[in-house]
């Protein structure tokens, strides 16, 4: 669906529950399966880095630049490039009859200088991460300025644990479940900026049932 201001992926996804157990439970949550030993069947959202060209110079501390030969370290100069990955900028909202959910699968900040750096509490410092000093050049707004990672609300992975749908067993019976999915790109998060050329994204959504 698309429109000036906005543009996402929605689709509706059906479920219905089986219980094969000599004692089935009342009551069954819809969740995210999660497989914390293999991580083979959790979901994800996955995309191609972009690289975004810089209208204005930016300055980082010139150890915690980590480009390959760069012209200066820490400096970032009007018309270098930094590469960010739109998949940590992705939201998934989940709807149904009883449940409302936004996630944010990924957490970031990402750019080309800040690539798998150790230090976490430096990942979300503007000093050194040019990426977030850009948002900040770019958006202009107060209330979206970026001074450090505690001062912005930012939901990391939560998809599993929640609870997506609610499945009430009647007279033998489970009641189907309609869910309506929505994924976007957050264009207010530091990890993207509206126009950034995002050329692939990949999603995989996988469910299960919890009893209680």
């Amino acid at each position: 669906s698309m429109g000036y201001n906005n543009c996402y992926v929605e689709f509706d996804l059906y479920f219905r529950a089986i219980a094969s157990t000599n004692d089935p439970r009342d009551i069954y949550y819809l969740r995210f399966t999660q497989n914390i030993d293999t991580n083979l069947d959790e979901s994800y959202a996955k995309s191609t880095e972009s690289t975004v060209k810089l209208s204005n110079s930016l300055n980082i501390i010139p150890d915690k630049d980590l480009r390959e030969n760069p012209t200066t370290k820490g400096l970032y100069q009007t018309g270098d490039t930094i590469t960010i990955n739109p998949e940590n900028a992705v939201r998934i909202a989940t709807v149904t009859d009883t449940n409302k959910n936004v996630f944010e699968p990924n957490e970031g900040y990402g750019s080309s200088a800040y690539k798998n750096c150790p230090d976490d509490d430096l990942l979300h410092n503007p000093v050194v991460n040019p990426m977030v000093t850009y948002f900040n050049n770019s958006h202009k707004l107060g209330d979206l300025y970026l001074e450090n990672y505690e001062n912005r609300v930012i939901t990391k992975n939560t998809m599993y644990g929640n609870d997506l749908g609610i499945f009430k067993r009647t007279d033998g019976k489970y009641n189907d479940i309609k869910m309506r999915v929505y994924i976007w790109l957050d264009g207010y998060d530091a990890d993207y900026l509206e126009g950034v050329d995002t050329s692939e994204m990949h999603f995989y959504l996988s469910f299960t049932k919890v009893g209680v």
